[in-house]
């Protein structure tokens, strides 16, 4: 596990232990003097080091290197699961977790419902209780496990690791969810929100592999974004930057649930589209769709309006009307920042038409032909680069001075 605390001397070991673990890692097979070569560590701290990393069954021995003469080396790998960490997604109807070994690959995942949840105390049961069945369940050493990365919905204190409103609809705030792990487990722990996490993982692992400058927007329930900067996540003073949702396209437009007006995630938004199209249909007599639900406003979702698109010119007026705003806080957004690439996400794309709206939408509202190469990708929802992306802020802090 990351150790945060060590100073002086043991920080020296500790920072060697990375960097020869990270080296096996990346050019798996070597040898010791294959590490001396690409290190600037001494040889009998070398020595030392993969000593204790074979006695501890982080690194095995696994054969002989030909050689004309002498002592024949042998070859050094990181045993599968040696080393792994644990990526977790905090969404307002339920968690899903992950533990994940270096090679990105997910060992075993698990979902819980937290729609039961009433208390904070209740929450973080629920999370520790998950965590300790995925231990189990993976048979994997705890001392193996060198993080916890968790992504959460809401506003989040990436600092302090605290959740400070994950669901608007609960009246649970100010989670301390860093400190509590930290205390249980002994496991270091970080804590971003979700397009951070989701924005890290198409970086490391998805779309945004080769690119340094990449922007994630994921439009369901609400709106929020990723920013990626020459490689890092972009925070600015208080951890806020990215609030793309809460960009201003209506001067005196719509009540957002922020309390602002005019905010893109107020006509954007799966809940922004249902509550227009509500209001639309309730002025008139008749319309496909409200004479489908039946007065039953309940029966309305955005999934619906999709399907009447082409039949009820409402739908359409609405849809049509989410895109263009859409579009245009995008093409705002391609001009501050010019990324190499968008990944859109969420709900709002699950039908591929309104990802094809907005994209040519986008590109008609930019203003120069300069960033018109601006690439788009689509990722889907539940794809588990999200869990990825949430444990390489593990990985990112493990392997950072190395």
């Amino acid at each position: 596990m990351i150790n945060k605390n060590i100073k002086g001397t043991s920080a020296l070991r500790q920072k060697n232990r990375i960097q020869i673990i990270d080296y096996i890692r990346k050019n798996a097979p070597v040898t010791r003097i294959d590490i001396f070569n690409g290190t600037n560590i001494s040889r009998p701290t070398i020595t030392r080091i993969v000593k204790q990393l074979v006695e501890e069954k982080i690194v095995q021995e696994s054969g002989m290197v030909e050689t004309h003469a002498g002592r024949k080396p042998i070859y050094l790998k990181l045993r599968k699961s040696a080393l792994c960490c644990m990526g977790m997604n905090i969404y307002r109807n339920n968690i899903r977790a992950s533990i994940i070994d270096l090679d990105k690959n997910i060992l075993i995942s698990k979902k819980v419902s937290i729609n039961n949840v009433k208390t904070a105390k209740e929450f973080l049961e629920t999370i520790l209780d998950m965590i300790h069945s995925l231990i189990d369940e993976s048979k994997i050493s705890i001392k193996h496990v060198i993080g916890i990365g968790i992504g959460s919905s809401g506003v989040v204190d990436y600092d302090k690791g605290i959740l400070h409103n994950f669901n608007p609809h609960l009246n649970i705030r100010n989670i301390p969810l860093k400190a509590f792990l930290e205390k249980e487990l002994n496991i270091q722990t970080f804590v971003d929100n979700n397009p951070n996490t989701r924005a890290l993982g198409e970086y490391w692992y998805g779309y945004g592999r080769g690119y340094k400058d990449i922007a994630y927007i994921v439009c369901g329930e609400g709106i929020g974004s990723g920013i990626i900067v020459d490689g890092n996540i972009l925070r600015g003073k208080n951890n806020i930057t990215g609030e793309f949702g809460h960009m201003t396209v209506a001067v005196n437009g719509r009540e957002c649930n922020c309390g602002r007006y005019g905010c893109v995630e107020a006509y954007c938004s799966t809940e922004g589209i249902e509550k227009i199209l509500n209001e639309k249909i309730s002025e008139v007599d008749t319309s496909p769709i409200k004479d489908f639900i039946k007065g039953n406003r309940s029966k309305l979702n955005y999934s619906m309006i999709c399907e009447f698109y082409n039949e009820d010119r409402y739908c359409k007026e609405v849809l049509d009307q989410a895109t263009t705003i859409l579009s245009i806080g995008l093409s705002n957004l391609m001009g501050i920042l010019n990324p190499e690439i968008i990944v859109l996400s969420g709900e709002l794309f699950d039908n591929d038409f309104m990802f094809d709206q907005v994209i040519d939408k986008t590109k008609q509202e930019v203003f120069t032909d300069l960033i018109g190469d601006i690439k788009f990708k689509k990722r889907e929802q539940m794809d588990y680069v999200y869990e990825i992306g949430a444990a390489a802020l593990v990985y990112k802090a493990y392997f950072k001075n190395v």
